[in-house]
């Protein structure tokens, strides 16, 4: 006598059978099941086996016998098989679920649709069957970034799962405060999960760390709450980076980036070799915090001399070492550096010749814009 095909290094740990059809619960979670599948109690579907029956004809078998779906995820801890047509089985989220012949509403599920026949009848969208209602709601929420800056949005994600066996329904979400989130569901079907997006505007106010909670309610459960999320505001000291040839057109005013190949924050002149043009570089604060700022050469390329100018005093050096600080900046104030650019004899037609600047608050979690001058060889 022949043991019976299940696949290769299959351990079995249950056996039962019914008037029709067999199933073995394996070590790993999943079903196996053969014989009669004219009410969908193998839990397969009918289109792939027209005798209505598995293992009956060759490659039905071993590696060719699928596992029943159940639901995302979910592995069975145990079964039956009865001897009139369906299954059901005890899953590891304590769900119990039956499929197959559902005559006189056998498969407790309120009605005398067979299930398991037919595409789109097992795995999430088989229901568990109540026995005793148990409602349960798991709610969490967390931070899309640990921290902002002033004036920017908190963006939240907050996640109501089903964790019972009945609907869920009247479904109501407290918001973090000040926030604003989607609409929840009407519904939520056991098992399912319902993903929202939740905004919170940020303001001067809000400087330091903020502690948010949400609560979701429904008609079945009491007020559930998410725990909180921790995020910290930080100070907006976000520079404004301009650079314009004296006498010229600035560039880059309102723009805030780190390309330094952005023509919209590029400044390009002529010169011959030995000439010299001066710019000019300024820092607008455009945060809601006074602020000091890094000025830095980030390169230069040959055929440039380059020197850099505050006020009256030379300060290349502390440019060239990344050490130039500038005085306290207030929101919407500014500092300015005059950048003198002469091109060498040496300098080349054949390529532009750049300066790169570059802007950075000097407190934690910098903010950065970028700026570039541009000199050709005529």
């Amino acid at each position: 006598l022949p043991a019976v095909d299940l696949g290769t290094d299959l351990a079995i740990v249950a056996v039962a059978a019914g008037g029709f059809d067999s199933c073995a619960l394996l070590a790993d979670g999943s079903l196996r099941c053969w014989g009669v599948n004219s009410e969908g109690q193998l839990g397969l579907g009918r289109s792939a086996y027209p005798s209505n029956s598995i293992g009956d004809q060759a490659g039905e078998m071993g590696e060719a016998l699928p596992a029943p779906s159940l639901g995302s995820g979910r592995s069975v801890l145990a079964m039956s098989v009865s001897d009139w047509g369906h299954t059901c089985a005890v899953l590891d989220n304590t769900f119990l679920k039956c499929w197959g012949r559902n005559f006189d509403g056998r498969l407790g599920l309120g009605d005398r649709v067979n299930r398991g026949y037919r595409a789109g009848q097992m795995g999430d969208a088989l229901p568990p069957v109540v026995v005793v209602p148990v409602p349960s709601l798991d709610v969490a929420l967390s931070a899309e970034h640990p921290f902002v800056f002033s004036g920017e949005d908190v963006r939240l994600r907050l996640v109501g799962t089903n964790t019972g066996n009945v609907p869920l329904g009247g479904l109501v979400i407290t918001a973090p405060l000040g926030a604003t989130c989607e609409d929840p569901p009407a519904s939520l079907a056991p098992a399912s999960v319902a993903t929202l997006t939740c905004t919170r505007p940020t303001t001067h106010d809000d400087i330091g760390p903020l502690a948010l909670d949400a609560t979701v309610d429904s008609d079945q459960t009491d007020p559930v709450g998410s725990g909180p999320v921790d995020v910290t505001v930080a100070p907006d000291r976000r520079p404004d980076l301009t650079l314009k040839k004296a006498g010229g057109t600035r560039v880059g005013d309102d723009l805030h980036g780190t390309d330094p190949t952005d023509p919209d924050q590029t400044v390009t002149v002529q010169r011959a070799r030995g000439g010299r043009v001066t710019f000019v570089a300024r820092i607008r604060n455009d945060g809601d915090s006074a602020a000091r700022y890094r000025f830095r050469r980030i390169g230069t390329d040959a055929g440039l001399s380059v020197r850099y100018v505050a006020g009256s005093t030379d300060v290349t050096a502390a440019v060239v070492r990344r050490t130039f600080l500038t005085a306290p900046v207030a929101p919407g104030a500014s500092a300015s550096i005059r950048v003198v650019v002469t091109l060498t004899s040496t300098a080349s037609r054949q390529f532009d010749h750049t300066v790169t600047l570059r802007a950075l608050s000097a407190a934690a979690h910098r903010q950065v814009d970028t700026v570039r001058a541009v000199v050709r060889v005529n």
